[in-house]
C-alpha cells in the first residue's frame, strides 16, 4: 500500500523562515531591487537534528544593479542552494542566473519584473537505506539484496522562474529609517518547466511553485521603532504554506552626519506562524553595511510527541554596499 501511495506523492522546494533574507530564491523581481548597489546573502538552516539524520539546506546569491538611470533600473543576480534530507542524503541543487528591470510609476513607487533560468539536479543515494527483504528472521543483514529496481537516482534539468515586485514608500526619502509607511507586494512562479525529479519508480515532473508575498514598515511617529507585519503564501502542488508574521524594529542609532565614525544600527525580534507546523522566532541585527538573522523554529504539528518542540535552526547573513542608511531617494532610483 505504501509503494502505490508512493506514485501520488511529490517532493516540495526546501524553504527558509527567514525569507526575506533569500531574496533571490523568494522573487526574481526581487533581484537588485534593494538600496546599494551590490548585495550578497548566505543562508543556512538545520532541520530535524533531533530525531532523524538533519535536513541542511544552504544557499548564496549575489546581486546588483547594472543601469543607474532615475527612473529605470535594470539588475542582474545569481544564485546557488544546496539541500542534504535524511538518512537517503536525498540531495537538491539548484543554480541559476536571476535578470530583473523596474521603471518607477510614481515619485515613491516602482514596478520591477524578474526572469530566472538555471539548472535544476537531484540524487539519492539508495545504498544508506533499509529494506526489510535485508532481515534474515533475525538480525539486520545488510549483505542480502534488496530486491528493489531503484531508478532515476539522479536528473538534471533546466529550470525557468518569474516574478513582478510592486514597492512603495509614504513619509520618508530613506527606506532604512523606521519613518513613514514602506511596503514591498510580490508574486512569483518557480519550476515553469516543471522538471523531472527523482523517484524510485516513476519519472515525476516538479510542480510549479507559486508564492505571494508582502511586507509593511510602519514608523511610530515621535519613536525610533517601526511594526513590520508580513505574509507568505507558497503553493506547490497539492502542498500549501502560510505564513504571517510581526516583527518590531528598534533604530538604535543613526550614523554620524559629519565623521562617519558612528555607524547605525537596528535590531529586530518578532515572530511568525507557520500554519499547522511551527512558531517561528525571529531576530536581526543589522550594522553599517551587515544584517545578521536568526531564527528558530518551535514545532507545533503532530510531530510534536517526537521533537519535543524542537525544529530548525537557521542563520542568515546580508551584506550590501554602500551601506543601505547612506542612499537617499534622490539618487538612488528605485531604492
Amino acid at each position: 500500500m505504501i509503494m502505490f501511495v508512493s506514485l501520488m506523492l511529490n517532493a516540495q522546494d526546501p524553504h527558509f523562515t527567514q525569507f526575506n533574507m533569500q531574496p533571490l530564491l523568494l522573487n526574481p523581481a526581487l533581484t537588485g531591487n534593494f538600496t546599494g548597489d551590490f548585495r550578497a546573502n548566505i543562508n543556512y538552516r538545520d532541520q530535524w537534528r533531533s530525531v532523524s539524520e538533519p535536513y541542511t539546506t544552504m544557499q548564496f546569491s549575489a546581486d546588483g544593479r547594472i543601469t543607474k538611470a532615475r527612473d529605470t533600473q535594470l539588475s542582474v543576480g545569481g544564485f546557488v542552494l544546496t539541500d542534504k534530507a535524511g538518512v537517503s542524503e536525498f540531495s537538491q541543487t539548484v543554480a541559476g542566473v536571476n535578470v530583473a528591470a523596474g521603471v518607477r510609476v510614481g515619485r515613491y513607487s516602482s514596478i520591477t519584473a524578474g526572469i530566472g533560468g538555471g539548472l535544476f539536479s537531484q540524487n539519492l543515494n539508495s545504498g544508506n537505506l533499509i529494506w526489510d527483504s535485508q532481515y534474515n528472521g533475525m538480525q539486520y543483514d545488510p549483505l542480502l539484496p534488496s530486491n528493489e529496481n531503484a531508478t532515476l537516482l539522479s536528473v538534471s534539468k533546466f529550470d525557468l522562474n518569474a516574478g513582478l515586485v510592486y514597492k512603495f514608500m509614504v513619509g520618508s526619502n530613506n527606506p532604512y529609517y523606521n519613518d513613514g509607511v514602506k511596503g514591498t507586494i510580490g508574486v512569483s512562479a518557480y519550476h515553469l518547466t516543471q522538471p523531472n525529479q527523482v523517484s524510485m519508480l516513476t519519472e515525476d515532473a516538479k510542480h510549479s511553485r507559486i508564492a505571494a508575498h508582502a511586507d509593511l514598515s510602519i514608523g511610530l511617529e515621535g519613536t525610533n521603532m517601526a511594526i513590520q507585519p508580513s505574509f507568505l503564501l507558497m503553493i506547490q502542488g497539492n502542498q500549501k504554506e502560510i505564513m504571517p508574521g510581526l516583527m518590531f524594529r528598534y533604530l538604535l542609532r543613526e550614523q554620524s552626519r559629519y565623521t562617519g565614525f558612528i555607524k547605525s544600527s537596528a535590531f529586530s525580534i518578532g515572530a511568525y506562524y507557520r500554519t499547522g507546523d511551527a512558531v517561528n522566532i525571529v531576530t536581526l541585527f543589522e550594522f553599517s553595511n551587515f544584517g545578521v538573522g536568526f531564527s528558530y523554529d518551535l514545532n507545533a504539528s503532530g510531530f510534536l510527541k517526537a521533537t519535543n518542540g524542537s525544529g530548525a535552526l537557521e542563520f542568515a547573513l546580508r551584506f550590501i554596499t554602500p551601506a543601505p542608511n547612506k542612499s537617499r531617494l534622490s539618487n538612488n532610483p528605485l531604492y
